[in-house]
């Protein structure tokens, strides 16, 4: 009887521990869901971030200002460089009021600290395009799924690796109704620069 006592105290203690950490919300095919309380996006399946594995071909640079939310200035290998965030796009400052919430969130993320920084391209400006990680995550990707960000999808080709993440991300902020797309009509920021 003892046996069988002990078997089912400790069950239960396990299950009551596994209880205890979990919170509602539905999760994405990753297993990663927007907290509502904390507006975070994290995962709960297997380690798995809201990013894809760090990759291998990055360089550091120290964020120096936020200038909107999807362009920062960094020294990066001695020189300040100006980095537009690839494969998503912030609302412009002067769009409502999520233009500001967005630089004021990035800036929150990345101001101060050393970023790893994924380069995809250089754009008609000269800005260095890129994906930048912090603490292992994407950065451009926890902008989409806080709804600060939309996904660019001129541009999502940069991000091909994951690009259904940022789809899925961006889909749950939608559902959600997550900072940008708390409005009736959304107007995409590209559109938005255009008229």
């Amino acid at each position: 009887m003892k046996p069988i006592f002990t078997a089912l105290t400790l069950s239960v203690i396990v299950l009551c521990a596994n209880q205890a950490q979990a919170h509602p919300g539905r999760t994405d095919a990753q297993g990663c869901h927007t907290n509502h309380q904390t507006g975070e996006y994290h995962c709960h399946n297997s380690g798995n971030t809201p990013s894809n594995p760090q990759p291998s071909n990055l360089s550091s640079a120290q964020v120096v200002s936020v200038g909107d939310g999807d362009t920062i200035r960094a020294k990066m290998q001695g020189q300040t460089v100006t980095i537009r965030l690839g494969c998503i796009d912030a609302p412009e400052m002067a769009q409502n009021s999520f233009g500001g919430q967005a630089r004021d969130r990035l800036q929150q993320l990345v101001a101060g600290q050393t970023v790893q920084v994924r380069s995809i391209d250089r754009d008609r400006y000269g800005r260095t395009v890129a994906e930048l990680f912090l603490a292992g995550q994407s950065v451009n990707l926890r902008l989409v799924a806080e709804g600060l960000a939309v996904v660019y999808p001129q541009y999502l080709s940069g991000c091909a690796a994951t690009q259904n993440q940022y789809l899925q991300a961006e889909s749950q902020a939608k559902q959600q109704r997550l900072g940008f797309w708390n409005q009736v009509n959304p107007v995409m920021p590209w559109d938005f620069r255009r008229n």
